[in-house]
């Protein structure tokens, strides 16, 4: 009875594989008869061949803008990173700073890629102070400048303080919980 049962779904297997390579069969069949018609549309009305290749050309102009404007970003993060790690070793006390808040102006604004810091640190007498810096397009930081504050920060972008806590090494993965 087992022997059967075995040489049964032996027979199964092999007839779902002879069955599974012909359906493979039939729908590549029927992809080279959808190619083959389109083709056949293509040459009987040229203006849905050019709309094709405009849309074509379209995705690929937005493609390479998306990318574009990947790359700007990543490296105004980076750039924000770095500033944020500066102004730390300025402080009093390196090891009291902690960031509140990390603003990136968009690249549609006038100061674009200039970075917002809103930042507490110890001060000389061992309280905590608020401060304000701005790295400028330029790479200088600009601390508590109310002036340049003013200028560049009102138009504030994203925030990105957990981002670049965490590539700073400041929290999570790198550096563990500091706060």
């Amino acid at each position: 009875m087992k022997k059967v049962i075995g040489i049964s779904i032996l027979v199964l297997v092999v007839l779902f594989g002879i069955l599974g390579h012909k359906a493979s069969e039939d729908e590549r069949r029927e992809q080279e008869a959808v190619a083959a018609n389109h083709a056949k549309l293509l040459r009987e009305h040229p203006e849905i061949a050019e709309a094709e290749r405009a849309a074509a050309a379209k995705a690929a102009v937005a493609q390479q803008k998306a990318a574009a404007e990947s790359q700007v970003k990543e490296r105004n993060f980076q750039r924000a990173v770095a500033g944020a790690k500066t102004l730390r070793g300025m402080m009093r006390d390196p090891d009291s700073f902690r960031l509140a808040d990390v603003h990136i102006i968009a690249e549609d604004q006038k100061a674009s890629g200039a970075v917002c810091y809103q930042y507490r640190s110890k001060n000389g007498f061992g309280g905590y102070t608020q401060g304000q810096a701005v790295l400028t397009v330029k790479g200088k930081i600009v601390a508590d400048s109310a002036a340049t504050w003013n200028a560049v920060c009102p138009q504030m972008g994203y925030s990105e303080l957990h981002e670049v806590e965490i590539a700073a090494g400041w929290r999570g993965l790198l550096g563990g919980e500091n706060y």
